[in-house]
């Protein structure tokens, strides 16, 4: 799993997993999302595409937040398989 998802209406963050002071703050989901857009507009979507967005976000997150072992938290969600 990313911090980014590709579904049919585009690419999205996928808050879900992200931390709940992170995923469910409207201003920070909007603003990365603001920055995806802005970043990698127009680029053709494959798993490469979606790799640099989920590093991007992870780097993005880390910056504005840095807490001690946000980024271990962040990077363990690739761990997790999705089904289908």
């Amino acid at each position: 799993m990313r911090a980014v998802t590709n579904t049919p209406d585009g690419v999205q963050l996928n808050f879900m997993f992200l931390p709940t002071f992170i995923g469910f703050n409207s201003l920070v989901k909007a603003e990365i999302e603001r920055l995806l857009v802005e970043k990698f507009s127009g680029s053709t979507v494959n798993d490469h595409l979606l790799n640099k967005m989920h590093l991007f976000v992870l780097d993005h997150l880390c910056t504005k937040f840095p807490i001690k072992g946000l980024r271990k938290y962040l990077e363990a969600m690739t761990s997790i398989e999705e089904e289908g």
